[in-house]
C-alpha cells in the first residue's frame, strides 16, 4: 500500500495528500416498463472524485488511466 490507512480515511487528509475528496451518490433510476403496466425501478450507486491539484490530477490520470472508461 502506498499511502497509510489515515489518508483514505480523513477528508482533509486525503485532500492534502491525494490531491481529491471522495463523493458517493445513489441516485433513483424510474424506468416505465415496455411490456406491462409496472414501472420498474432500481438504484445506481456511483462514486466521484474532486480534484483540487492539477499536477496531482494530472498524475492520477497517468497512473491509472488504463482502468478509466469514457
Amino acid at each position: 500500500m502506498e499511502h497509510a490507512k489515515s489518508v483514505f480515511m480523513l477528508r482533509n487528509k486525503m485532500r492534502h495528500v491525494l490531491g481529491f475528496t471522495v463523493r458517493e451518490h445513489n441516485e433513483y433510476i424510474h424506468k416505465p416498463s415496455e411490456h406491462n403496466s409496472f414501472d420498474t425501478a432500481s438504484h445506481e450507486f456511483s462514486i466521484c472524485l474532486d480534484f483540487y491539484n492539477e499536477r496531482k490530477y494530472t498524475m492520477f490520470l497517468l497512473k491509472y488511466s488504463e482502468y478509466l472508461n469514457g
